[in-house]
């Protein structure tokens, strides 16, 4: 079902605004150089949301998910494009394998959290060009 523009304007803000949390959580804990787990799930998370958001100002529909590749694939092939890069595609592991035990065992390294903070970095300026 497609939202009325207004609905669809709303929900893209309130994506917006759960990504730029998601976006200052990753900030403080990459300043602190510290948390490098939590580092890396926001990160993630705020690539996620941003994409949402994006897709959602786009009248895109997308499923529920956490992959950053799936939502990717959802936007027009040059804008999708824009988005392929490989630091950010690879931030779909940090959706879960940070917050269970079983998997969290996996050692993330200072360069793993620069990565991703660097990868949600590129998404935020992206898509707050493309949303203004």
């Amino acid at each position: 079902m497609i939202e009325p523009p207004d609905e669809q304007e709303r929900l893209a803000r309130e994506w917006l605004a759960l990504a730029e949390e998601d976006l200052l959580l990753s900030r403080e804990l990459h300043q602190k150089s510290s948390h490098l787990r939590a580092l890396c799930f926001h990160a993630q998370q705020a690539v996620e949301k941003f994409l949402k958001a994006l897709l959602t100002h786009q009248h895109i529909t997308f499923s529920r998910t956490h992959d950053i590749e799936s939502l990717v694939n959802h936007l027009p092939g040059e804008l999708s494009e824009s988005f392929r890069l490989h630091q950010i595609l690879d931030l779909t592991e940090y959706a879960v394998d940070t917050r269970y035990p079983s998997i969290a065992s996996t050692e993330i390294t200072r360069t793993d959290a620069e990565r991703a903070f660097e990868a949600a970095q590129k998404v935020t300026d992206l898509v707050r060009r493309l949303i203004k």
